[in-house]
């Protein structure tokens, strides 16, 4: 087979790859976090996991984030110096051990937080719009349950 009969064919992925959740879940959330980025702009994901975990639970120690949200220290530590150089949060020293950082959402990160939560409809929406509640239902329920395994 020549290259342009290869071109000009129809491509599929791998039946293995199409049958795999794991491959599956990472197109989905490639397709989710283009649709992110397009609502807003260059805050991550991760950068929004924080700041909703911080407004849910003010005070929070780097520790505690990085368990509620799942990101790894070595990942957090730079998102969270990147989030406070926008002010969108603090970083303090503890009072009872200087090694340990107690979060803050600042008044930028909070109206941040307002802007996500207006969006985050219309982002559900966007990427699972045609999809039948009781799927949405289905889906939330088998990732809750997978989430929760580990």
């Amino acid at each position: 087979m020549e290259a342009n009969d290869v071109m000009n064919s129809e491509l599929r992925s791998p039946r293995a790859l199409a049958e795999s959740p794991l491959y599956m879940l990472r197109r989905a959330l490639r397709i989710y976090t283009a649709e992110w980025h397009r609502l807003h702009g260059a805050l991550t994901p991760p950068q929004g996991a924080v700041l909703l975990t911080l407004r849910e639970n003010p005070g929070l120690t780097q520790s505690q984030m990085g368990d509620l949200t799942g990101i790894d220290l070595a990942t957090l530590t730079p998102l969270l110096r990147g989030l406070e150089e926008r002010g969108q949060l603090t970083r303090l020293t503890a009072p009872d051990n200087r090694r340990r950082k107690v979060l803050q959402l600042t008044k930028e990160g909070a109206e941040l937080v307002d802007f996500i939560n207006k969006t985050s409809a219309s982002l559900d929406e966007a990427v699972l719009g045609d999809l039948p509640q009781e799927h949405r239902d289905a889906l939330m329920s088998a990732l809750t349950h997978i989430a929760g395994r580990f």
